[in-house]
């Protein structure tokens, strides 16, 4: 009887992770610890009453930015604060956006200490968008930042979502280095290599999942290492897997911002729709009580990631993970 109980219970952690996959088109995302055993050290390097929910419905699970920093640990919270940072201001430099990561993160670092300080109360992204008002920037560059930072609560953050340049000619193409000055950055200082990667990628596809570019970044990493190990055969190695990562990536941005779209013009009940009509179809044996429940998860999940919100974004994801997982041992 055991085996055919693991069985089915395989069956079903399988039926329930497609729902994931549906949100995030097969990303991996941030797993505790990367294949080699080691923490991922992506490198990024910040409620008054009017700052509560920034950006949020009341009825969602709020954290403080230090019960972030404590569920996340210092590096992911840092990659996904160079995420947020430049999403939102997407022609700064990496230099700059290094400081404003700092900055956030030692926010984070003491509030998760048990710090008592007005800031420790907030959400991340408020701190986060504390610091990108904290320095008024060139109008000609970010002509709606004044306009925004003038804001308080959802309306700030709003803001800044709606004015993100999505064109794909606002910013410049990136240049990717050659294969053997990819290979020396990586060996000489793999967090700056990663962070400059996070920060190259979430510039240029500012409605991409902090998550998946996490997932994109590991494998980039994986790559790297792999390409590296044989000089003879690194430039047409990178070439091709590069060439693959690329088409991978794109793919995956337009699938995502069409959620996006998707949720602003029609709102969470149509998208809901859509996900319930995929899910049902894939797994027809599952009951119309969890694929709603399922369903109505995933799309609360697309509402934090499309909102801008990196920390809460990927919290959800690794809670509905978690909830899918339990769900699924207790239903055979």
């Amino acid at each position: 009887q055991a085996p055919a109980k693991s069985s089915a219970a395989m069956k079903w952690v399988a039926a329930v992770s497609f729902v994931i996959l549906l949100s995030f088109a097969e990303s991996r995302l941030l797993n505790k610890r990367d294949h080699n055993g080691h923490d991922h050290d992506h490198q990024g390097h910040g409620h008054g009453h009017d700052h509560d929910h920034e950006g949020h419905d009341p009825h969602e699970h709020r954290k403080t930015v230090g019960d972030v920093f404590k569920v996340l640990g210092e590096d992911r919270f840092k990659a996904l604060a160079m995420i947020m940072v430049s999403q939102y201001l997407q022609k700064c430099p990496y230099e700059e956006q290094v400081q404003r990561v700092k900055a956030i993160t030692e926010v984070g670092q003491v509030c998760s200490q048990g710090a008592r300080r007005a800031d420790c109360a907030h959400p991340a992204i408020t701190v986060v968008l504390d610091e990108l008002c904290k320095t008024p920037e060139n109008a000609e560059k970010y002509p709606a930042h004044a306009q925004c930072c003038a804001k308080s609560g959802p309306d700030r953050n709003i803001c800044f979502v709606e004015h993100k340049l999505t064109d794909p000619d606002a910013i410049p193409p990136h240049e990717s280095p050659k294969p053997e000055a990819a290979c020396h950055s990586y060996t000489a200082d793999r967090a700056n290599f990663l962070g400059g990667y996070i920060y190259e990628v979430a510039r240029r596809f500012p409605m991409m999942y902090a998550p998946a570019i996490l997932s994109v970044t590991e494998k980039l990493e994986n790559i790297v290492v792999e390409c590296c190990k044989d000089d003879a055969a690194r430039d047409q190695c990178f070439t091709e897997k590069i060439t693959s990562l690329r088409k991978g990536l794109i793919s995956l941005s337009a699938i995502q911002k069409h959620n996006c779209i998707v949720l602003k013009r029609f709102g969470a009940r149509v998208l809901q729709a859509s996900k319930l009509v995929q899910i049902s179809q894939k797994y027809p044996k599952i009951s119309l009580k969890l694929a709603q429940e399922l369903t109505s998860d995933v799309v609360h999940l697309h509402e934090d990631c499309c909102k801008g919100d990196t920390m809460e974004c990927t919290l959800e994801r690794l809670d509905l993970v978690t909830k899918t997982c339990k769900i699924g041992r207790a239903h055979v």
